[in-house]
C-alpha cells in the first residue's frame, strides 16, 4: 500500500476518531461535568420532564458528528481514485479537523443548553 493510501486512510481514521469523541463530549461528559452526583439518565430524564426533546439533542449531535464522518469517506475515497498527490490529501484531512471545531461549538448548544434550562447550571463547558 503506497503512502497515498496510508495517508487517505489514516486521515480518515483521525477525522472518525474527532467526531466520535465530538459525540461521546456532547452526550456523555459534558451532561455528567454539569450536573455532578447525577446519573446520565436522572439527567436526560430531566431534560425531558421539563418538556425539553432529548432526542432532537442526540439527533443534532449524531448529524454534526457524522457529516463528519461523511466527509471524511468521501475525500479518502476521492483521494485514493482520482489519485491526489499525498499532500493534498493531508491538507483535505487536516481542514476537516479544524472545520471540527466548529462542529464541536455547535454541538455544545444541543443538549449543554437543554441540561441548563432544566437544573439551572451554566450550561458551559
Amino acid at each position: 500500500m503506497g503512502w497515498t493510501r496510508v495517508t487517505a486512510v489514516g486521515g480518515m481514521v483521525l477525522v472518525i476518531g474527532y467526531a466520535a469523541l465530538l459525540a461521546v463530549h456532547a452526550l456523555v461528559l459534558d451532561p455528567l461535568a454539569a450536573v455532578p452526583g447525577t446519573s446520565l439518565r436522572a439527567i436526560y430524564a430531566g431534560v425531558d420532564a421539563i418538556g425539553l426533546s432529548t432526542t432532537q439533542d442526540i439527533a443534532g449531535v449524531l448529524v454534526s458528528a457524522g457529516t463528519g464522518v461523511a466527509l471524511a469517506v468521501g475525500t479518502a475515497v476521492l483521494g485514493v481514485r482520482q489519485r491526489m498527490p499525498l499532500p493534498v490529501i493531508a491538507v483535505c484531512h487536516l481542514a476537516l479537523l479544524a472545520a471540527g471545531a466548529a462542529a464541536v461549538f455547535q454541538s455544545g448548544f444541543f443538549l449543554g443548553m437543554d441540561v441548563a434550562d432544566a437544573f439551572g447550571v451554566s450550561g458551559g463547558v
